[in-house]
């Protein structure tokens, strides 16, 4: 007999052995049509834990990515993804796979796509789609696309057709609408949404066609009633423009006595101005008299200077005449003295 504790180690063992093993549930999945063909909308859509973010991945018979997404779920779990089939040469006829991924947990389905027609060569339009990733119920979506030709890049504007459609949470579709084109490429739609649209994520899809010529882009949105609602956020704005309004007239008096001094400030500064400027003019008068004092004297020193040069000259040549006369008297009286002592040697050979 064995003993009591090997027994239980048993039961222990088999309990185990023979209890399911309990995971976390991943996400579920359906595609919807479950054959779709040419450029057919398809829509992946299930459920997961709320607000989950989900990766959506579809790949062809040969395991090619042909469309990518990553989407919110709703807080009630629910979550969906609308494309367009087409629009590249990886969509062939065959099985195809989509995927949901929640955090490591992966879900499958599959559905196959017929291509009714070869993709057109040459040039191709293509477009690119964007719409404002946030919105609330009661706003309006505004969905934007650029469409141009692939040959040469230069936008499609003319000889185009462009509609857009979207997809709602519930795998609703809406009826195609032509877009607004600003004429150089660009198209917008304005997507009004009612005050009760639902929560979760908004797939769009664009398509262009200009004879043989097409191509599709896709977008989304999220709404989420949480951000805000049309009415509170009107409430908040008057609100602010009211405060604001209360603050500009408990200050304006303020403002208005400020603006006053400045203005006194400005006049007497202007007044200062002026008497500098009179200032100014006086010493500039003053500066030039000044100046014409200063010619004069200089003139009047060169008169001087000339006079005086003229006075050296005449004093010169009187002492030259002087010096003249002088030697005139000397020789004279050499004379005179020689004739006196010929006449007293005459007269004492006489008394001889």
């Amino acid at each position: 007999m064995k003993p009591l504790p090997a027994i239980g180690a048993g039961l222990l063992a088999a309990f185990l052995f023979l209890s399911p093993v309990v995971m976390a549930a991943g996400p579920t999945i359906s595609v919807t049509p479950s054959s779709a063909s040419g450029t057919q909308t398809i829509t992946i859509s299930g459920t997961t834990t709320a607000s989950a973010a989900v990766g959506i991945k579809v790949t062809n018979p040969s395991g090619v990515t042909v469309a990518l997404a990553n989407v919110v779920a709703t807080s009630a779990g629910a979550y969906t993804y609308s494309f367009a089939a087409g629009g590249s040469s990886a969509w062939v006829t065959g099985t195809y796979t989509a995927s949901a991924t929640v955090a490591s947990q992966t879900s499958t389905a599959t559905f196959s796509y017929t291509a009714t027609a070869p993709l057109p060569s040459g040039n191709q339009l293509t477009v690119l789609a964007s719409a404002n990733s946030l919105v609330y119920a009661g706003q309006t979506a505004l969905i934007q696309a650029y469409v141009y030709w692939s040959a040469n890049g230069t936008a499609a504007h003319s000889s185009v057709t462009v509609t857009a459609w979207w997809v709602d949470p519930s795998g609703a579709v809406s009826t195609p609408a032509a877009g607004t084109s600003d004429g150089s490429g660009f198209w917008t739609w304005s997507v009004s949404l009612p005050s009760s649209a639902a929560d979760g994520s908004y797939s769009a899809v664009v398509k262009a066609a200009s004879g043989p010529a097409w191509g599709y882009g896709s977008t989304g949105f999220t709404v989420n009633s949480q951000v805000a609602s049309s009415s509170s956020i009107s409430s908040a704005v008057t609100a602010g423009f009211a405060t604001l309004q209360k603050d500009l007239s408990a200050n304006f008096s303020s403002l208005n006595s400020g603006l006053t001094t400045i203005s006194s400030g400005v006049s007497g500064l202007t007044s200062s101005m002026t008497t500098m400027q009179n200032s100014l003019t006086s010493i500039t008068n003053s500066l030039t008299s000044i100046t014409n004092t200063l010619g004069s004297i200089s003139t009047a020193v060169g008169n001087a200077v000339t006079a005086a040069n003229t006075a050296a000259t005449d004093a010169s040549n009187a002492s030259s005449s002087v010096s003249s006369t002088q030697t005139y008297v000397l020789v004279v009286a050499v004379l005179a003295a020689i004739t006196l002592v010929l006449e007293l040697a005459i007269l004492v050979r006489k008394l001889s």
